[in-house]
């Protein structure tokens, strides 16, 4: 349902490089702002001052991101613990929107109300560095192929992670040794292909990594999936089971563990992606709930 003439106003917030550099176009013409456009003050997210702005806003306005995985890993980011009165909303327009996939949660305007998914959110520690995330974050074969499809992003060009992925299955990725440290209890693995830790159940724009994930876990717990001793075919084979979530079968190779607090560390460096945006040459990162 539209909101009505008269009402207060609607920030959106766009991120240009959203949907390969389509971003604004689409926020621009989507339904909702056509339809009350009167209403509606577009921003770039990344330029001036949107989160200054988005703080000045009273319970009658509303605020809308949009973009994707990634431009919401931003907003949360910037906007944790900063006092916002107004409702909040996602309008997807990337490339993956994984986290829309996993809540299913899109209202009769097309948009995610956001401000019940933002709250108590686990954080990523990797050395100095320290990030609230939403769907998942990993060392392995889903860092590399973010890192890859980041890259070419900023060079202008197409960008897959699917094709990103079978690149590395095939030839640019190699596996490492790991420990993985679930509330305490520690476990060793060899030739580790992934070690996604998720929030939701969604990765690398729509694979169900972690199908028995809950967001909404009143203990806030957490997924880890560890894939491991597979050779290259047997991997591509498990990553493709994994679009439909049927590669938790494969419980020879594939183990899943839930837990509060998880560390995990490789013996060789490789990228961390958190929400698809990655940290080069790490070797450890903790999750915690």
């Amino acid at each position: 349902m539209a909101l009505r003439q008269g009402q207060s106003m609607i920030l959106v917030l766009y991120n240009p490089m959203a949907a390969r550099g389509r971003g604004r176009e689409l926020a621009e013409k989507s339904p909702f702002v056509m339809q009350n456009a009167a209403q509606c003050r577009l921003m770039d997210i990344t330029k001036g001052n949107a989160f200054g702005e988005l703080q000045t806003l009273s319970a009658d306005d509303r605020a809308i991101v949009a973009g994707g995985d990634g431009t919401l890993n931003c907003f949360i980011n910037e906007l944790y613990g900063a006092q916002v009165s107004c409702p909040l909303y996602l309008m997807p327009v990337g490339s993956g929107n994984d986290f829309v996939n996993d809540t299913r949660a899109l209202d009769e305007n097309g948009l995610v109300p956001l401000n019940a998914y933002i709250k108590n959110l686990p954080r990523i520690v990797c050395g100095e560095i320290e990030r609230r995330f939403i769907n998942g974050a990993g060392l392995g074969l889903d860092g590399y192929c973010c890192e890859s499809v980041n890259e070419k992003k900023e060079r202008g060009k197409r960008a897959s992670y699917t094709l990103a992925a079978l690149k590395g299955l095939l030839y640019a990725f190699k596996p490492a040794n790991a420990v993985v440290t679930v509330d305490g209890v520690a476990r060793r693995f060899t030739d580790v292909w992934l070690v996604p830790v998720m929030k939701g159940r969604y990765f690398g724009g729509g694979f169900q990594i972690a199908p028995m994930q809950d967001r909404n876990d009143p203990q806030g717990r957490l997924s880890v999936m560890v894939a491991h001793g597979l050779g290259r075919l047997s991997a591509a084979s498990m990553l493709l089971k994994a679009k439909r979530g049927e590669h938790t079968g494969l419980t020879q190779y594939v183990h899943f563990f839930s837990g509060t607090r998880i560390r995990v560390e490789f013996d060789a460096p490789c990228a961390l992606q958190i929400d698809g945006e990655t940290v080069k040459n790490v070797r450890c990162f903790e999750a915690l709930a």
